[in-house]
């Protein structure tokens, strides 16, 4: 802990001894408890796992609690037929060791192509004082890894400083906020009201933050994350490279004499080598890397150079090889972080959750239709909602003859401000449900309405913010729409974390759609002349020979091939799913 911890550690202890005699904590001051008690296991590491369960319990209390009186609610009124996650999944654990084999049982029943990898952060005294949001620090990151579905894999944890985390954490800040400002002027003033001078410098202030972003990621990536990117790199796909990998660096134990090693050493050495077999990055950063971890598993002894020696023999081409999904369970304080954008996950089909627990109550909502690790969504049948402010009529337009083009037997609104009934009944519909205007829609329905449905579709939501969390202050747990979407036990929930602009999000909308959902009768969407449909809404082929329609039934796939076709790195940056992995049955 930081040198302010260490010396009112007993202090501390005491007083939050005490409040664990009150019956129902706050979930922020709960959340401290339960961080406080995972800082002082971090140097035992015979009590890993107590550790782990501290840090799984402390995600999202407060969002827990109110999930279970929802529950509660449905049955005092007869309507447990609408409590689609269910509370026993969402119920707190007592934190006691009997409940690390609670833990370990439903991360073994999981399915077992998924990785999971939680984010919390450590516990920060100097939090306990702040005034408002701003005050907050960042004392450093728990990045815990469980390996789904394996009897004999238990979860394991790695802790990293805090670094510059504080410095980031400002510079993200400040990033949202210079987005906003600018992208809140109108496309149309920029391009047919501004002055030659003031476009310039409004071009210019965009391309200052695709600039600060790239640093942000820089610092992220290199300085603080460091070596430890290498946990979030997901299992490959095919099974017999991941037996390859791990048999590999058994031998180069028995090598060094250190087969009897533990079982999270070879996790961490099994991560390590898929990083290094597949990174373009320089050879000065990967050394740097690789004796980050060797001294880490191996205190005191110089290994780098016989581990180089050893896979520089054993090379194996993995790169642009196939990985199932990473699941990331992302503390509310990391949440407005582009993960995604880390060399390690760019690419990697991913999504996020709040809490363990909130996963494991979805896996169980939606576990009859997972075939694979997937749900399997069996229907290309969709509703949308298009400008339902009526302020935004060439995306209007354009997205317009897209669903006309592509997807013709959608239904929809365009142009059109829906009542809360007819949001609700085009989101619940059908399997697929297209929200594009401001927001994420709750303006026109409300999130505890949504949260009191059964949702089973997967929903994007292309509006500004639509699945940001919005800080209330200090001592009160982040809240968003999202959330909401996720108690309904929505599968899947994509949109953006900040604002973005609207030819970017139609690009991505299309792209997304058009590769995600097929159509046999159609040219590809890739042949429609980019420029003509962006400027004026039409659909024009640019070549009209026939071509071979390019489709990827897996959505997380999906996202990460149409997120390529983004022109902006701070739009890109912006777009996450939030939910579990998603295939479409048709071409299974």
């Amino acid at each position: 802990m930081e040198t302010f911890d260490s010396v009112y550690e007993e202090e501390i202890k005491c007083i939050l001894e005490e409040l664990q005699n009150v019956t129902h904590l706050p979930g922020p001051i709960y959340q401290k408890l339960l961080r406080f008690k995972a800082e002082i296991l971090i140097d035992k590491s015979d009590e890993e796992l107590l550790m782990i369960l501290h840090l799984v319990e402390s995600h999202i209390p407060g969002l827990r609690l109110r999930a279970t009186v929802e529950c509660d609610s449905n049955i005092y009124e007869e309507k447990s037929h609408r409590s689609f996650m269910k509370k026993d999944y969402l119920n707190p654990f007592s934190c006691v060791k009997s409940d690390v084999q609670i833990l370990l049982e439903r991360v073994v029943e999981l399915p077992k192509e998924w990785t999971v990898i939680q984010l919390t952060p450590r516990f920060s005294s100097k939090n306990i004082f702040a005034i408002n949001s701003d005050d907050l620090t960042l004392s450093g990151v728990h990045i815990t890894v469980f390996n789904c579905g394996e009897k004999n894999e238990n979860p394991y944890c790695v802790t990293l400083p805090a670094g510059n985390a504080f410095s980031i954490m400002g510079d993200m800040r400040k990033l949202k906020n210079n987005l906003k400002e600018i992208y809140s002027i109108p496309y149309k003033k920029v391009t047919e009201v501004m002055s030659t001078k003031s476009k310039k410098m409004y071009h210019k202030r965009r391309l200052e933050m695709e600039d600060v972003l790239e640093c942000l990621l820089r610092e992220i990536e290199d300085t603080w994350l460091g070596a430890w990117k290498c946990l979030l790199i997901g299992k490959y796909e095919d099974n017999l490279l991941e037996i390859n990998i791990r048999e590999l660096v058994n031998v180069f134990l028995k090598e060094q004499s250190h087969e009897s090693s533990s079982k999270k050493v070879q996790n961490i050495l099994v991560q390590t080598a898929k990083y290094m077999l597949s990174t373009t990055e320089d050879e000065s950063s990967i050394d740097k890397y690789m004796a980050t971890v060797l001294e880490y598993c191996f205190p005191g002894e110089n290994l780098k150079s016989s581990w180089n020696t050893f896979w520089n023999h054993h090379r194996i081409d993995i790169q642009n090889k196939g990985r199932h999904p990473v699941i990331l369970i992302i503390d509310e304080a990391l949440d407005a972080f582009p993960w995604e954008m880390i060399s390690t996950l760019n690419g990697q089909p991913s999504s996020r959750m709040s809490s363990l627990h909130l996963l494991y109550a979805m896996y169980k909502a939606h576990e009859d239709s997972i075939i694979g690790g997937y749900k399997i969504i069996s229907s290309c049948n969709g509703n949308f909602i298009l400008n339902p402010g009526l302020d935004l009529q060439l995306m209007e337009k354009r997205l317009k003859t897209f669903f006309d083009y592509w997807l013709p037997e959608w239904n929809g609104m365009a142009g059109k401000t829906p009542s809360s009934k007819e949001f609700l009944d085009a989101l619940t519909a059908t399997e697929i449900f297209c929200y594009s205007g401001h927001g994420s829609g709750a303006q026109y329905c409300s999130s505890e309405k949504i949260q009191k449905e059964k949702i089973d579709s997967v929903v994007f939501l292309f509006g500004c913010g639509s699945t940001q969390l919005v800080e209330q202050g200090p001592s009160i747990e982040m809240y968003g729409t999202s959330q909401m979407y996720s108690l309904a036990a929505c599968p899947c929930l994509i949109g953006m974390l900040w604002v973005v602009t609207d030819i970017d999000t139609d690009v991505l909308t299309t792209n997304l759609l058009s590769t995600w959902i097929p159509n046999a009768n159609k040219t590809s969407w890739q042949l429609v002349n980019e420029r003509e449909w962006i400027d004026k809404g039409i659909v024009s082929i640019d070549a009209m020979e026939s071509k071979e329609i390019l489709n990827e039934p897996n959505l997380l796939k999906a996202l990460c091939l149409a997120k390529n076709k983004m022109k902006h790195n701070c739009n890109k940056a912006a777009v996450v799913a939030r939910g579990i992995p998603v295939k479409l049955k048709i071409l299974l």
